[in-house]
């Protein structure tokens, strides 16, 4: 009795080895595609961090500077929208592929976003007009007749934690101009934010800074659902920004420094 023996296929060794070489470039085909999907850039008016009126002047802001910045390291380009606060945050929060700036990382907020990264401090404390005199704590603050806060602002989250019922929303620039004027009493915000805009809106007056209740950090934040986003790509970049002497040379041209 004669025995066959069994000649292997070639097919299934090829089969093999056509995995082996398809998954990896279906997997580089899958990351180029979530690279090419468009990214939504968000941020509000909040100089010097983000200036609208700056815009046409070339000075559009710190972080939107470090942005394009960004952009242009990663490849990529995007325009960067001037939207509310509130409403940024929201679109962040509920979109795909958003990038939202500035934002101060609190507890709240920690796990609605990813954090891309931050490259300053930002004192939060209380504005009065100079004839007025500084705030010197929280209890004097809560005896203000009138305490403004930009709308869906870190700021404003801090002093509604700690019970403030005197509390006028806004944005920056009218909260600004309310506090010059004598309709509000007092400010609470980041110093950099109001001396910026009062600079911006040519106003000589004289304020009083007064107590510092935080020192945060304004961030990029990032929308949970974002494909097209390589977080640590984009941080890494960021990094080189730093490194570079990038981000220096942009805040300098804001403040100086």
């Amino acid at each position: 009795m004669t025995l066959c023996r069994h000649t292997p296929s070639p097919v299934a060794p090829f089969h093999a080895l056509l995995r082996r070489l398809c998954v990896p470039m279906l997997l580089g085909v899958t990351a180029t595609q979530a690279a090419a999907q468009p990214v939504r850039l968000l941020t509000f008016d909040a100089p010097p961090f983000a200036s609208q009126s700056g815009v046409g002047s070339g000075q559009p802001g710190i972080y939107v500077e470090i942005m394009q910045a960004l952009l242009k390291d990663l490849g990529r380009t995007g325009q960067i929208e001037f939207v509310g606060n509130a409403e940024g945050q929201k679109i962040a929060r509920e979109q795909t592929n958003v990038v939202f700036f500035p934002l101060a990382r609190n507890a709240d907020r920690e796990n609605h976003y990813q954090w891309l990264g931050s490259v300053m401090d930002q004192e939060l404390g209380f504005v009065t007009l100079a004839d007025k005199g500084p705030v010197s704590s929280l209890d004097e603050g809560r005896k203000l007749g009138r305490l403004g806060a930009i709308e869906g602002s870190s700021a404003l989250h801090y002093i509604e934690s700690r019970g403030f019922t005197n509390i006028v929303r806004g944005n920056a620039n009218d909260l600004v101009r309310m506090l010059v004027r004598g309709e509000i009493d007092g400010y609470f915000s980041g110093f950099l934010i109001l001396r910026r805009v009062a600079q911006e809106q040519g106003l000589n007056t004289r304020f009083a800074f007064g107590h510092v209740a935080v020192v945060g950090k304004p961030w990029f934040a990032v929308g949970k659902d974002a494909p097209a986003i390589d977080l640590p790509r984009w941080q890494a970049s960021l990094a080189r920004l730093e490194a570079d002497g990038t981000v220096a040379r942009i805040r300098k041209n804001y403040l100086g420094e």
